[in-house]
This record gives structure tokens, sequence and C-alpha cells, in this order.
């Protein structure tokens, strides 16, 4: 088809893009939302954390996955029964349950924009078509559309939630990219010469560019601008990476045994650390992560014997803290505040740090 791109002949390659990008499409990895209550930088200490199921299972539904947070205390998540598939919030706090929307498509995955404002719904009912609902923090739908796709990646602009970018995936693994501006209801295609691109500026975009044959693991952070497509080597040898309008974080792979976490601003280094860990290791369990933009806190897992440790890193103080010991490596998700996270591969459980 004209306008199709190809993602690169290997199904190999096609996988570990997937895998890597999952870091995004699972839920929003980055949170600029401003907390109500949140921590001094500098003096965010963790005195203590403790780990609970959160009670989202009844009779009367189906439990999908949990999706992320809308500010301290309030999370989404997905259910489906006979009647219907449907978005929840729930208040940790009070303990409370709402709907907040009903479809009769399966509902594929759901996120939040940066700054919990709208509600990026992913649903489907069959293998060719593709709906994008953008709804509200309450659940009112603000823009719909539907899109041939078998599969869609997407990413919003950390500097005006009104946007994202779209790439629909078909079955000869092709892929076009797109900019929708659901306020504007435009979608516009642009060439880009990798899929599961972010946001960068308003013109350029990041994405990591793997070999050709599919082979290497990690690869190289490019930027390219959509409207010359000019290219600009960021750092060579990434696993992942993520981006905000405050910093951008990218892990990389130092040497065998060395995993190593960089920040960036406009291109210059702020901080970094380093994990040892083996190749090996790192092939079996890519960790997830969070970045928190609020309280200058990254989130993730370092090995620690058999199992891992979750810790926080402040990225302008340098500063790291074990969050938990003797950890399972799964999906994360903060809250504004930095005091919650969501983790399990459904992210069904709470993580809730103490400052006393």
């Amino acid at each position: 088809m004209e306008g199709r791109k190809e993602a690169k002949s290997s199904i190999i390659l096609f996988c570990l893009f997937l895998m890597i990008f999952s870091f995004g499409c699972e839920k929003e990895k980055v949170n600029n939302t401003s907390g109500e209550d949140s921590a001094d930088k500098s003096t965010f200490k963790i005195k203590k954390a403790a780990i609970e199921p959160l009670p989202l299972l009844e009779e009367d539904y189906l439990f999908q996955s949990s999706h992320g947070w809308l500010d301290d205390n309030t999370i989404i998540f997905s259910a489906s029964s006979e009647s219907g598939y449907y978005l929840y919030t729930y208040d940790v706090l009070l303990k409370q349950k709402k709907v907040i929307y009903q479809t009769n498509k399966i509902i594929a995955e759901a996120s939040i924009s940066p700054n919990g404002h709208y509600i990026l719904l992913y649903t489907f009912d069959d293998d060719e078509q593709a709906f994008i609902h953008i709804l509200t923090a309450k659940g009112e739908e603000q823009y719909t559309m539907s899109i041939p796709s078998r599969e869609i990646a997407y990413s919003w602009d950390q500097n005006s939630e009104t946007k994202l970018v779209l790439n629909t995936f078909y079955e000869d693994w092709t892929y076009r990219t797109y900019i929708l501006d659901f306020k504007k209801e435009k979608l516009d295609e642009i060439e880009l010469s990798q899929p599961f691109a972010k946001w960068y500026t308003e013109q350029e975009f990041v994405y990591i560019q793997l070999d050709e044959d599919g082979t290497e693991l990690a690869g190289t952070l490019i930027k390219e601008n959509a409207q010359n497509n000019s290219k600009q080597t960021i750092l060579e040898n990434v696993l992942a990476f993520d981006s905000s309008k405050d910093v951008m974080f990218a892990s990389r792979i130092r040497d065998e045994n060395l995993l190593e976490y960089v920040f960036l601003n406009e291109g210059e280094e702020i901080n970094h650390f380093d994990v040892k860990w083996s190749l090996e290791e790192i092939i079996g369990m890519i960790p997830d992560y969070a970045l928190n933009v609020q309280v200058t806190a990254f989130y993730t897992f370092v090995p620690n014997g058999q199992r891992a440790q979750l810790i926080m890193y402040n990225y302008e103080t340098d500063e790291q803290q074990v969050i938990m010991d003797d950890m399972e490596m799964a999906p994360i998700a903060v809250s504004p505040n930095g005091k919650k996270l969501l983790y399990g591969f459904s992210l069904e459980n709470l993580i809730e740090l103490s400052t006393e």
C-alpha cells in the first residue's frame, strides 16, 4: 500500500521493537502531573514501604488490568462481563470504585495523558480495525476514530496533551505514522525512518534504531526532524528510553556486565548510575521503570541474587534508595506525588511509601 513503510524484514526485529516499546504502551511511564502533596525533591526519604493487593476482584465482572494514576489517590482499571467492557476509577483511600465508560468492544489498552486530564482508550472488535477513544478523566468521550490496523503504538506529546504520535501496523509488518490532534480533530500522516517514536520537541521525535538483521537487543538512540528528516545520534547501545518535557532517560549496555541509566536535559547529561547486570540476564527480563518528573525520581529494579530490589533514584540529587527487597520484576506505575506505586503484571498491587 502506498505510504506504508517497512518495519524491517525480520519478524525477530519487529518483536524486539514491540518488547522495547511495550514500556510506553502498557501505561504512561512518565508522570508530569502535579500531586496534591508533592514531596520536596531534596528531602523525599523513604522510611518504610508496604505492599497489598488491591480489592478490585468482583463476582459480577472479570478484572483485566489497572492502567495508572489520574491523581495521587485515583487509578483507572478495565474489566469485562457478559454485558460488555468497562473502564473504572478506584480511589485507593476511600476504597470506592466507579464505572466511567462502557463499550461493546474489547479494551486492549488504556493510557493516561501526562497531566492526567485525558484517557486514551484503544479498543477493537476484529483483527483489522482499531478504535481510538479520547475520554476526559471523568469518562466523557471527547473524540473517537477508527483506523485499519492489526496493532497500534502511541506516545503522548509531553508539551501538549491533546496530541499523540500513532503507529499503525499491518499483517505484512508495514506501518504508517500519524500525528493525532484530537482537539482539532486532525490526523496527519508523517514520515519517520522508524516506528515507535516518542516526542522530543514539536517537530522532533526520538526512537531506537536497531541493526538491520535484528540480532542485537540494543540500538542507537536517534533524534529525527519530521519536517526535513534530518537525524542526530544521541546515544549508542540503548536498550530503552523515555522522554518528558524536562528530562530524557536512557538505559544503555556499557559492557557484558554493566547497565547504565543516563538522564539528559536538552542533550546534556544531568546524571547517571550504573547497575551490575549481565547481558544474559537482561535479555531474559528487561527491567520495567517509572519516571516521575514532579519529584525528579526514577523507579526501577536492580538484581539482588535470584530476585530484585525495587529502587528510587533522584536524578537531580544523585540519591538512591531501596524501596523493597526480594521482589519479582513486574510492571510499575507511580502516583504524581511519588508516594504510591501500582505493581504487578496486571498492576493489581499497591505499594505505599511512608516518609515518617
